[in-house]
């Protein structure tokens, strides 16, 4: 009895910690990591004392994401690059965390309504404390931490809360609105690489609102377009000289820069730090040369520009950071790993909602790491991974429960 009472008891409580681990991340409370920790613990656990948990898992994910997790830390092992201040072993730790979250999910029935309501209170949650740090500060707003990392988690968050939940709460109901609430954080943070996703999202909403309009002519719906268009002007306008100024000074940059060859802004230091990398990465291709020293080696090989990029603790591109610490072998794990989650979105499920969003969110992550390291925060490494393989715990269990209600009914 006290077995049973027990796990009735965790039937409860998981999916508690789960909506608990998201709402705390999103305003960047580490006890959120940890309780996302626990539910890995509590998978490591289900995985040696019942084995045949594994069925949990989405097959496909878990074995590339495993293989891109092993690949990169047996390769700074063997590399002698040791544990203390090597940054990218506590990256693939949550990685691999993410490989038994699935088995710490047993008990949770629908996994991705937990992280959903969870990430609906973040976003709530930042609507208000973000202002409140703005007028107190005035200045770009990071809740005590950075404020990249603060505006990738916003524009994240209203990704995921904007998915319907099948039985959402009164107080917290269902909408596609849920994203351009997170716009007030992500517009505070001043995180210009998450605003993309927002006017790609309003086009997308605006289609969806002018079908029902043209097909069924619901007024409500009519309504909700002319205010939609309304809103994405008025949002646009401000934006558009923003992104206008922004290009600009790029440019300007990137003149410079091609006609002196000194990097002194933010977008030519890039390209200076790029330019090292891809020397460097020619020629240890399939490898790369390892995360600890790496800054400091591209550096030596950036000449005149050697101490700009000497200031910076990684190279602001996903792809460019994964191929000189892991190399080729690791950057096309990588980049498998978002293949098969997309992929399996597609395959699995029929929602358009979770097909559309799962897409941007992907882009989103390349998008960000195009010019910031996205994979190299604890924070954004696990929305990234958890958002992920909670998707895909969430498609696996709708899977399974469906053959075993296929099989009862021909029993």
């Amino acid at each position: 009895m006290r077995v049973q009472r027990f796990l009735l008891l965790r039937r409860r409580t998981d999916p508690l910690l789960l909506t608990a681990a998201m709402a705390l991340i999103g305003v960047l409370v580490s006890i959120g990591k940890g309780l996302f920790a626990l539910l890995a613990v509590v998978g490591v656990v289900h995985a040696i004392i019942r084995p045949s948990s594994w069925r949990l898992a989405p097959p496909a994910f878990t074995i590339v994401l495993a293989a891109y997790v092993v690949w990169s830390i047996g390769l700074s092992l063997l590399r002698g690059e040791g544990v203390d201040g090597n940054r990218l072993l506590s990256y693939a730790a949550i990685e691999l965390a993410c490989v038994f979250l699935p088995l710490g999910l047993f008990f949770v029935r629908r996994p991705l309504d937990a992280m959903i309501l969870g990430a609906r209170i973040g976003v709530v949650a930042l609507l208000i404390a973000t202002p409140a740090e703005f007028w107190a500060t005035g200045t770009r707003v990071g809740l005590g931490r950075n404020e990249a990392i603060l505006g990738f988690i916003a524009a994240a968050f209203g990704l995921i809360a904007r998915l319907p939940m099948e039985r959402p709460p009164r107080i917290l109901p269902n909408g596609r609105w849920w994203l351009y609430l997170s716009f007030v954080p992500a517009l505070l943070s001043q995180t210009r690489a998450t605003w993309g996703i927002y006017p790609i999202f309003g086009i997308i909403d605006l289609i969806h609102v002018w079908r029902r309009v043209v097909g069924v002519g619901d007024k409500r719906s009519m309504v909700a377009l002319a205010v939609g268009a309304c809103v994405a002007v008025a949002a646009l306008l401000p934006m558009s000289d923003i992104v206008m100024q922004r290009a600009d000074q790029a440019l300007v940059e990137i003149d410079r820069y091609e006609q002196t060859g000194v990097a002194s802004g933010s977008v030519d230091v890039r390209m200076a730090m790029w330019s090292s990398a891809f020397e460097i990465w020619r020629e240890h291709p399939l490898i790369g040369i390892g995360h600890v020293g790496k800054m400091e080696t591209v550096a030596d090989r950036a000449g005149v520009n050697e101490a700009q990029v000497g200031q910076y603790t990684h190279l602001h591109n996903l792809v460019v950071d994964e191929a000189l610490n892991s190399g080729l072998i690791g950057t096309i794990l990588l980049v498998g790993v978002f293949v098969v989650f997309i992929a399996t979105v597609f395959l699995r499920s029929r929602s358009t909602m979770l097909r559309e969003t799962s897409v941007v969110f992907v882009l989103l992550v390349f998008s960000y790491g195009s010019f910031h390291g996205v994979l190299l925060n604890e924070w954004m490494v696990t929305v990234i991974f958890g958002y992920m393989s909670v998707t895909l715990t969430d498609l696996r269990h709708k899977q399974l429960g469906a053959r075993l209600r296929l099989k009862t009914g021909q029993a």
